[in-house]
């Protein structure tokens, strides 16, 4: 016990310093440009997510993702641009199926309704 008494304090290898401040500071500014076309993308994504809506209430199922994909589908709720991961993927899914021809959407449909059956029995 005496050692204790005797012994000098250990010397600090890490001098503290004040809190660290950061040097700049996010702000999410909207130029006025930017808000013309953003105006006419809103009323395509209310579309969007109207539509998203209707046909996401039909039960819920687990779909592997990686880590990635939903933390990205995370930031894109956190934002705002949609309720939930699911309107998200929905809205994408009628995006991408925008782009199909006329027969690979008629082939799609009949496996989504195939499907669709299998899961209502």
């Amino acid at each position: 016990m005496s050692d204790l008494i005797q012994k000098p304090t250990k010397k600090r290898l890490l001098d503290r310093k004040g809190a660290a401040a950061p040097q700049q500071t996010y702000k999410a500014e909207v130029s006025e440009d930017k808000t013309v076309e953003s105006k006419s993308t809103a009323q395509k994504e209310t579309s969007n997510k109207r539509s998203a809506k209707n046909s996401v209430n039909m039960g819920s199922s687990t779909v592997r993702v990686s880590n990635l994909t939903k933390n990205k589908l995370s930031a894109l709720v956190t934002m705002g641009k949609a309720d939930s991961a699911d309107a998200i993927i929905s809205t994408m899914i009628d995006e991408y199926l925008e782009l199909f021809s006329s027969n690979e959407r008629k082939e799609y449909e009949l496996i989504r309704d195939v499907l669709m059956m299998k899961h209502s029995k």
